[in-house]
């Protein structure tokens, strides 16, 4: 569920690639995505249906994908790919 969202949460990709996302309890999140030492930042609202998490923010940012909770503390996110299948990230809790 969406609550169970609620929280900080982080992924690492590769040694140069990490992103950090807060989900709020009023349905908004602040993703950051850094890459190669420089800082992306959206914001805006989420949804989470069924199994798709699906993150609207400003200047038409949207991604979307398949989420599987593993634990409280980890979920998987596979991000939606026009090119197939991408990996998928592993998030875990923030302290």
């Amino acid at each position: 569920t969406a609550s169970s969202l609620r929280g900080a949460w982080s992924a690492v990709k590769s040694s140069t690639e990490a992103f950090a996302v807060e989900f709020r309890d009023d349905g908004k999140f602040v993703l950051v995505y850094v890459n190669q030492g420089k800082q992306t930042r959206s914001s805006g609202a989420f949804v989470l249906t069924s199994e798709t998490l699906t993150l609207s923010g400003e200047r038409g940012f949207t991604l979307s994908g398949a989420l599987k909770t593993v634990s409280d503390s980890e979920f998987q996110f596979r991000p939606s790919s026009r090119t197939g299948n991408s990996d998928a990230l592993i998030f875990k809790r923030s302290k």
